[in-house]
């Protein structure tokens, strides 16, 4: 499974368009509740928006991602 498109919606939610063509609208807020080491900087809702798709899911600049399969199962 790979992320092919990312957009931003609001707050913590970011639409994802998978290879297979499945939509998801996935909510971080929980992924982020008890945040520490790497994912603090994702806390300030800024910076969340400055993610990235790479060849198989979404990152940010401090080199976090997630697993596309978690995403696809959110």
């Amino acid at each position: 499974m790979k992320v092919k498109k990312a957009e931003y919606i609001e707050d913590y939610k970011i639409k994802i368009i998978f290879n297979d063509g499945v939509v998801k609208f996935v909510d971080f807020k929980p992924f982020l509740k008890n945040a520490i080491n790497l994912l603090i900087p994702l806390l300030d809702v800024e910076y969340f928006k400055n993610f990235s798709v790479d060849d198989t899911t979404i990152c940010w600049p401090n080199e976090v991602d997630f697993c596309p399969d978690l995403l696809y199962g959110s």
